[in-house]
């Protein structure tokens, strides 16, 4: 699997767009008010991508286990103290509504995603980033 996201700024305008092989979405994130960059920042993307791949993998392993899972609420939060500095102390709460299942399947459940979920584990074995020119 390939995946992709694009950025293209400029004034007033900012155009995303995000691709999975051949799946290709655009998302809607409006340019900061002074015309030029993207209203929110990358530190906000990055905690809603842990967010986004802990509640996506939720569900799909909750499905493999056969657990109907009826919401998820996935909050993420960490420190960026400077510029120029990586964030430090990122955590995330998760809260699991399965009320078919008792509360140590949907802990496993938690437990189980934790340690399988793509986007925590680049970050957490430090994934080399290459700038192409």
């Amino acid at each position: 699997m390939i995946i992709s996201a694009t950025i293209h700024n400029r004034r007033d305008a900012n155009a995303i767009v995000v691709q999975t092989d051949s799946n290709r979405k655009t998302i809607n994130i409006p340019g900061k008010a002074e015309g030029l960059g993207s209203s929110i920042n990358g530190g906000e993307l990055l905690l809603l991508a842990l967010a986004t791949c802990f509640c996506n993998d939720l569900y799909r392993e909750g499905a493999r286990k056969n657990m109907t899972i009826q919401s998820v609420d996935v909050t993420v939060s960490g420190t960026f103290a400077r510029e120029h500095e990586p964030a430090t102390d990122i955590r995330y709460q998760v809260n699991v509504q399965a009320p078919a299942h008792s509360p140590q399947e949907i802990n496993d459940l938690i437990q189980f995603v934790d340690a399988i979920a793509e986007v925590h584990n680049t970050l957490r074995k430090g994934a080399h980033v290459t700038l192409q020119m």
